[in-house]
């Protein structure tokens, strides 16, 4: 029996065993599909995402992360995000140093609802207040190295505006996506309430003597940004 057949299908423990050997090994191919399996399993059930924790699955998908394909990558964010399901499991994905690698990976391809480490990273904070708080963190170097590259239009063309407006409305910081936003980007006679304190630094907006087309464009309506001021409510 092949990974393949198995991917989408109930694992036995033997057909469990075979595919943590396949994610062990040096073939991308078989890395993938493993992941895969793995990643369909612990979406079915409790019972069957604590048998893939119990087995040990846990460090060689982060090691899948740290050095697999793009593919592999993304099935093993995919794994990772049904398994993170209790607070035990997410404590061992982040003592394993899974976070920093969904971050680079969410910053490589480009943050969105349906995005394999966005999806995970959105799991790892759920009840968790030190995977939020970390990742938090992670994500405010992962923009402030953007910036320092001359990446400075600060959010990514992903998440549309319309998800963006959508977290906006719900006092959601759209960067980090879990902090209550606090700032307003200001352009023009117009603002937006989108970002939290920590989140806002990243942004860059228009000093003396540069070109409106050089500032960070906003996040929900993408028009470039005069400047960031806190905003309070009575």
């Amino acid at each position: 029996m092949t990974l393949a057949s198995i991917a989408n299908a109930l694992l036995s423990e033997e057909q469990l065993r075979l595919v943590l050997e396949a994610l062990a090994s040096p073939a991308p191919g078989d890395q993938e599909q493993a992941a895969k399996a793995l990643a369909n399993r612990a979406k079915i059930d409790r019972a069957n995402r604590a048998q893939i924790f119990g087995a040990g699955a846990i460090p060689p998908l982060v090691r899948l992360l740290r050095n697999g394909t793009a593919g592999g990558k993304n099935q093993a964010a995919r794994a990772l995000t049904y398994l993170a399901q209790n607070n035990e499991i997410r404590d061992a994905i982040a003592e394993e140093g899974a976070l920093e690698l969904l971050v680079a990976l969410e910053a490589a391809t480009g943050r969105g609802p349906r995005c394999p480490p966005t999806m995970a990273l959105q799991r790892l904070t759920y009840h968790n207040e030190n995977n939020r708080d970390a990742i938090k963190r992670l994500r405010a170097a992962a923009k402030r190295a953007q910036v320092s590259r001359g990446q400075n239009t600060a959010v990514a063309a992903t998440p549309s505006g319309d998800v963006n407006a959508s977290r906006a409305r719900e006092g959601r910081c759209v960067v980090c996506l879990v902090a209550e936003a606090k700032m307003s980007f200001v352009h023009g006679d117009t603002e937006h309430l989108a970002c939290c304190e920590a989140c806002a630094p990243e942004f860059n907006v228009v000093p003396e003597g540069v070109r409106p087309d050089e500032r960070s464009k906003c996040p929900v309506c993408r028009l470039g940004i005069d400047r960031i001021v806190r905003h309070f409510t009575a």
